[in-house]
C-alpha cells in the first residue's frame, strides 16, 4: 500500500486528468483526518506543474463520510451552544 500522501497524489491526478478541458476548478472533499495529506499532496512540484499546465485550481473542501461538504463558518448562538444543539450539528456530519 502506497503512503497517503501518493495515495492523495493518486487521487488529485487521476480526477485532473480525466477533467474535461471547460473545467477551471475542482473541489476535492476530504475527511478531516486526511486533509493535511491532500495539501501536501498538492503542494508536491510535480501535481502543481500539472495543474498550472492544465490552468485548474484545486480546492480542498473537508467533508462528512457521506459527503457532505463542511460549512467554513458557522453561527450559533450562545443558547444553542449551551443546549448542545452545536455538538448535534457536528455529530451528524461525522
Amino acid at each position: 500500500m502506497k503512503p497517503p500522501i501518493q495515495q492523495a497524489k493518486k487521487h488529485l491526478l487521476q480526477h485532473l486528468r480525466t477533467a474535461s478541458p471547460e473545467v477551471k476548478e475542482i473541489v476535492y472533499p476530504c475527511l478531516p483526518q486526511d486533509i493535511g495529506d491532500y495539501r501536501r499532496a498538492l503542494e508536491l512540484v510535480e501535481v502543481q506543474a500539472e495543474f498550472n499546465r492544465r490552468g485548474v485550481k484545486a480546492i480542498l473542501k473537508t467533508a462528512s463520510r457521506s459527503g457532505k461538504i463542511s460549512p467554513d463558518i458557522i453561527i450559533a448562538t450562545a443558547k444553542d451552544v449551551a443546549s448542545g444543539k452545536l455538538d448535534e450539528r457536528f455529530r451528524d456530519d461525522s
